[in-house]
């Protein structure tokens, strides 16, 4: 952390998306005016693609017991959206660290984290948007040597927007670190 920022966020990992499937699977878009450098993965309510996220190695455990990670989603739009129409996007997921004794187990269950449902107003087009999912947590427990979670990322059946317009630029897990400032997540 550099000197006079007491506290900061870190990136645990940029996830692996792949296996993508839906109706239509996530489409590699490039986004619409001009801004061709800027792809993303456009989705259809119901599509959705595979996510694995590893957490590193070392990782400090906090004295609450608990690592909670802060997910979000960076998205836009590849066309302008109707006005009215929502954007709900979904994490569901589970973890497990790893053994090499064969004691570790995978959960029975799987936890969703869902994005406020996000209304458009038709001018969102190529604007950089930002959807809390709220957190990940992760007990002291669970965490070995290493942890891994493996999920599906996907926008919600709930959703209203048009075909292929929600386009995903990123979705993040972040972890505070640091012990003074904001707990703010964007901040």
């Amino acid at each position: 952390m550099p000197i006079g920022h007491p506290i900061a966020y870190r990136d645990e990992l940029g996830p692996a998306y792949g296996f993508g499937k839906g109706a239509a699977s996530p489409g590699n878009t490039a986004l619409a005016g001009g801004l061709a450098a800027i792809r993303g993965l456009t989705f259809t309510p119901g599509d959705y693609v595979d996510v694995v996220i590893q957490f590193d190695h070392d990782v400090e455990i906090p004295p609450t017991g608990n690592l909670t990670f802060d997910a979000h989603a960076h998205w836009s739009f590849v066309a302008a959206p109707a006005a009215g129409a929502t954007v709900i996007w979904e994490f569901e997921f589970i973890g497990s660290k790893p053994s090499t004794a064969a004691v570790a187990v995978f959960p029975s269950t799987s936890t969703t984290l869902h994005s406020d449902t996000f209304v458009c107003t038709s001018t969102e087009l190529r604007q950089h948007l930002l959807s809390d999912m709220g957190d990940v947590v992760v007990p002291s427990s669970s965490y070995g040597p290493s942890y891994v979670l493996w999920g599906t990322f996907r926008l919600s059946t709930a959703a209203t927007v048009a075909a292929a317009k929600a386009c995903l630029l990123s979705f993040d897990l972040h972890k505070k670190v640091g012990n003074f400032g904001s707990a703010t997540e964007y901040v």
